[in-house]
């Protein structure tokens, strides 16, 4: 087994109780275990295989373990950019782990999206910009899908209507 080393923010007052445990829930949900298989380390934690166990109710279950990183988004930092990237990463894993016939497992071992998060927030609090860079960029795509879904949405329920009121006068004009 090999190690994975998640490292903690330079600043030591950065080092909260709530950070630690986003750190541990990084480790145990994304990197506990390692093995080689044909020559490749494959780092593997509890995310993927809970999801295996538990098909559709396992990735909500670990879904629920980004509550401390919101903890510290929200509460700690008070970074809505922040906050929105870490939401953006639990949900792109959540989708990942929902697809059908094992693909969303497999593809689970590779997310780690405990991880990711883990380290925005750690840039973010070092005031890295590359990080800082990735956060904003993840905002400006979740606001887009979300500008884009709320769109198709208008359009739907804009066609239905009007197909409905066609429908009314068709069956009610004979």
């Amino acid at each position: 087994m090999f190690q994975t080393q998640l490292p903690l923010p330079q600043n030591p007052q950065h080092h909260t109780h709530s950070l630690r445990l986003v750190r541990q829930i990084a480790h145990w949900g994304d990197t506990a275990m390692g093995f080689q298989l044909f020559g490749r380390k494959i780092r593997l934690g509890f995310d993927p295989i809970i999801g295996l166990l538990l098909p559709e109710i396992g990735d909500v279950i670990t879904t629920l373990s980004l509550a401390p990183a919101l903890w510290v988004s929200v509460v700690q930092m008070r970074s809505f950019p922040l906050t929105i990237a870490l939401l953006y990463n639990a949900l792109l894993d959540t989708v990942i782990g929902a697809l059908p016939f094992f693909i969303g497992d497999i593809l689970d071992i590779r997310s780690k999206s405990n991880v990711a998060n883990y380290r925005l927030i750690v840039g973010y609090l070092d005031n890295d910009a590359k990080v800082r860079r990735m956060v904003h960029s993840k905002v400006v795509f979740f606001s887009l899908a979300i500008v884009a879904l709320l769109a198709l949405l208008f359009f739907i329920v804009y066609f239905v209507a009007r197909l409905t009121l066609r429908l009314w006068a068709f069956v009610f004009s004979a």
